[in-house]
């Protein structure tokens, strides 16, 4: 008497096709994720602490450039978002 096949084991390839163009449609858009942060700004923050260049000139303009957005988003005028270089040469920002 001749076995049954598992209907498992029998894909068609219309499910073959199906689970591979899922497979990288998801493989894309993590793809699309990371370039997208390491091209951002918190990126290339991310990659200099990682690096242990958090001290360095760019890492200094990269948070400068964060906390001044921050500072339009909460409605700070152009007078308080400069940073004043403090007595330790470091940027400060006076909130009145």
């Amino acid at each position: 008497m001749p076995r049954k096949k598992s209907r498992a084991r029998s894909r068609t390839p219309v499910a073959k096709i199906s689970i591979i163009l899922i497979a990288l449609t998801v493989v894309g858009l993590v793809a699309l994720k990371t370039w997208l942060f390491f091209h951002s700004d918190r990126g290339r923050a991310w990659m200099l602490v990682r690096l242990g260049q958090e001290r360095t000139p760019r890492a200094t303009e990269l948070l400068a450039h964060a906390v001044r957005s921050t500072l339009h988003v909460v409605g700070a005028t152009e007078k308080e978002s400069v940073p004043v270089e403090g007595p330790d040469h470091e940027l400060r920002w006076s909130l009145q």
